[in-house]
């Protein structure tokens, strides 16, 4: 099993972006919609796959959503909370 390092709160920006990525959509799309270089949301994606240990974007938002980051109802996902997504290594702490 991989070693997840513990992650520190999403800031408002990974936030926004982690939302639109979880609707499916691409770096360029979300560029668009918040108005800024493409490059920047591949920089912010990177920096949260890295701090969370997910392997891609579809990890990322899965357990977003499953750990309550994100809401998935009503459709699109939104930012259900200001809190870090929960690490394999918190589960281990408990048990």
């Amino acid at each position: 099993m991989r070693t997840v390092h513990p992650t520190s709160q999403f800031t408002s920006r990974e936030l926004d972006i982690l939302a639109l990525l979880a609707t499916g959509d691409s770096n360029a799309e979300i560029a668009t919609k918040l108005y800024l270089s493409v490059d920047t949301i591949a920089y912010h994606v990177r920096a949260m796959l890295r701090r969370t240990g997910a392997r891609n974007r579809v990890e990322l938002a899965t357990r977003s959503l499953a750990e309550g980051v994100l809401q998935a109802s009503p459709w699109p996902p939104a930012v259900a909370t200001r809190r870090p997504l929960k690490t394999n290594s918190d589960d281990s702490a408990s048990g």
